[in-house]
């Protein structure tokens, strides 16, 4: 929607003299625009999961050989953290944390 109404008051403006300031300052809006949207959807959205498997132990690293700090059950609801490769660090709703592999969970 903002988009177009943009393109058009940038083509407005071309025709005058301050035009080319005008879609310079334009363009880094929307680049800005842009940033701030990504960096929204990064911090703030939560992702979550729901655990999948009859029973999962949920270690300390991202390692099978890492301690073993507790175990979730299927339907458990978790909320993802950080992932590394196969690994989900994540934490469940008494702030407990942990890392399982990826195929434990279905992503929501």
């Amino acid at each position: 929607m903002w988009i177009p109404l943009i393109f058009r008051l940038t083509s407005q403006l071309k025709e005058s003299k301050k035009g080319k300031n005008f879609t310079f300052l334009s363009l880094i809006a929307l680049i800005l625009l842009f940033v701030i949207h990504s960096s929204y959807n990064n911090n703030y959205t939560k992702k979550e999961a729901i655990i999948f498997s009859s029973s999962v132990v949920v270690n300390s690293a991202p390692s099978n050989n890492s301690t073993d700090l507790f175990s979730l059950h299927s339907g458990s609801k978790v909320l993802i953290i950080d992932n590394i490769g196969d690994w989900i660090n994540i934490r469940i709703a008494n702030g407990n944390e942990g890392w399982i592999n990826h195929r434990e969970v279905k992503i929501l």
